[in-house]
């Protein structure tokens, strides 16, 4: 009975977390490809919604979400600010709220910010992907055991087993 009370939460965080993780992967490649657009000349309404039809993941999909809702009427910051609320995604809250302080103070141009933010994504990736390596070998030490040391233990004892099996 005690799993069917934990089991839909721990689906749910599972679900969520894999979503999460969808947009982490994917939020590096939309950034940069708004730098670009923005560097271009596009404007940044413009831009969004551009790269919002050609994102088919989970985040083109909040992405137009907070187009629809921009387009009905909502400001630009504040259907960001929702979508953010949506996905849950620090890196993304960042990105936003370092978008909508670029347009607030108005004399920063925007495509340095965005550049900037690229790079210091990139950098967050990075040092993201050397914990991870730094916790591999800890996570190979079972598998390894298990398919190296246990096979090795068993074809070195059998052979002592039937000699004394033998001698007895």
């Amino acid at each position: 009975m005690p799993i069917a009370y934990f089991l839909p939460n721990a689906l749910l965080n599972e679900r969520i977390e894999k979503r999460q993780n969808t947009v982490k992967r994917d939020l590096p490649s939309m950034v940069g490809l708004l730098a670009t657009s923005v560097k271009a000349g596009v404007e940044l309404g413009t831009a969004f919604e551009t790269i919002s039809m050609n994102i088919p993941s989970i985040l083109g999909e909040e992405l137009r979400k907070a187009m629809r809702e921009i387009s009905t009427g909502s400001q630009r910051s504040e259907a960001l600010k929702r979508m953010c609320e949506r996905i849950g995604v620090d890196s993304l809250d960042r990105f936003i709220e370092t978008i909508n302080t670029a347009e607030e103070r108005g004399g920063v141009n925007v495509s340095d910010v965005l550049e900037s933010f690229t790079d210091d994504i990139k950098a967050m990736k990075k040092l993201d992907m050397e914990e991870k390596a730094k916790k591999l070998p800890t996570k190979m030490l079972l598998p390894i055991f298990v398919c190296v040391f246990v096979p090795m233990l068993i074809l070195l004892l059998t052979p002592v087993v039937f000699t004394l099996m033998e001698t007895m």
